[in-house]
């Protein structure tokens, strides 16, 4: 059964049920009509098309205020705004990122930057950096990071791939770095 977290007060809403009750108000056979104060054949049809209304009404200004219906400044995808404006720093990035990725090998694994992973997603064999501690990603061909990400905890981790032990930064970018393993296919 899913159910609504209010994490501010910590209590779990069920949610399930809200639209068989709201039904059973308006509704003469729905599956809550036996357990709602009143029932929708105690009201007038014009009450059951008032409460239509309301909700779609309702729906409405809710998919509204949250940018759902056109994208406003509070639209809001996870925990991060989403910004619909693209400017020219955008496009380049966007324009360096995928030229990078046409050029590497499909066959190729790919160790990628979180925010560049859908560009390399369509291999079979694809890790995030932040998870990549774990797993074979030390082993894979290439890794593709953005510049964000270059920053000294990261390289810390991964000595073996930014010192040049066992791989060569084959590519330097305004956005993003990318380092092949030695001797591999992937340069």
């Amino acid at each position: 059964m899913a159910s609504f977290f209010d994490q501010r007060s910590e209590r779990a809403i069920e949610i399930t049920s809200l639209p068989d009750c709201f039904a059973s108000s308006i509704e003469p056979n729905s599956a809550c009509s036996r357990h709602a104060p009143f029932h929708a054949v105690d009201r007038p049809p014009a009450f059951r098309r008032q409460a239509y209304a309301v909700a779609v009404a309702m729906a409405f200004v809710v998919a509204w205020h949250h940018g759902m219906l056109f994208p406003r400044e509070n639209f809001v995808g996870g925990f991060h705004r989403i910004e619909f404006a693209e400017n020219d720093e955008a496009r380049a990035r966007y324009q360096e990122i995928t030229e990078i990725a046409s050029r590497l090998k499909p066959e190729l694994s790919v160790t990628a930057s979180e925010t560049l992973v859908p560009h390399v997603a369509r291999r079979e064999r694809v890790q995030t950096l932040r998870y990549a501690d774990s797993g074979p990603a030390r082993t894979y061909d290439v890794f593709l990071v953005s510049r964000e990400d270059l920053d000294p905890a990261t390289r810390a981790r991964f000595p073996e791939v930014f010192d040049g032990e066992a791989y060569d930064r084959v590519y330097e970018g305004r956005f993003a770095w990318v380092y092949a393993r030695k001797g591999s296919a992937g340069r």
